[in-house]
């Protein structure tokens, strides 16, 4: 039995917000066109990891919704916690890049995953445990053994259930203000991207 008939809330509208009011449903129907002030519109996408740093530096400045945190704040934090725990590098990675499609106001991260822009920076021992966030963190939630078992028997799926910890964790004033900053995390990004 899918997940999704299991819980339906946890795969419904998200707490993320656009400026207009428009719902961030995680699996939603909600199409968004690209804001006139992003990459996407102008000249791009970030093409280089320090493209990339930068980026969700200039537009990651929207808090998380109920938290006092930034999402660019809460890249950092989340990799800083994976970094701590002893992740490998691509989880850390993973860290950095799992709310992306919040910062670009995309309807979901599965949307963002097969864009070539950000398959030409990361490959899927970092995307894929992003990719698979949203079922990760049902199973989290409330998945019987037998339902885990079977999900954490798909690669990056143990990763998935790991960087979910991560995000939850990221989202507290405590670990973003314990955030490491971008020149500690940049030689790991570097180290595991295609650039």
């Amino acid at each position: 039995m899918s997940l999704t008939r299991l819980h339906p809330m946890l795969f419904g509208p998200s707490p993320f917000v656009t400026s207009s009011g428009d719902s961030l449903g995680y699996h939603g129907a909600w199409a968004r066109r690209a804001r006139s002030d992003s990459p996407a519109a102008s000249s791009g996408w970030p093409s280089t990891v320090d493209a990339l740093v930068e980026w969700i530096e200039a537009h990651g400045n929207t808090e998380l919704p109920g938290h006092d945190v930034t999402l660019a704040r809460h890249a950092r934090a989340a990799a800083t916690l994976a970094r701590r725990d002893g992740a490998c590098d691509a989880l850390i990675a993973a860290a950095v890049v799992h709310d992306l499609p919040f910062i670009e106001e995309q309807p979901t991260r599965e949307a963002w995953l097969p864009m070539p822009w950000l398959r030409t920076l990361f490959d899927d021992n970092v995307l894929g445990p992003v990719r698979l966030m949203g079922e990760a963190r049902a199973h989290r939630a409330l998945g019987d053994a037998a339902s885990r078992s079977d999900f954490l028997s798909q690669p990056h799926a143990a990763r998935a259930m790991r960087l979910v910890g991560f995000d939850t964790a990221a989202r507290s004033r405590e670990a973003a203000q314990s955030a490491l900053p971008w020149s500690s995390l940049l030689p790991i990004l570097h180290r595991v991207a295609r650039d």
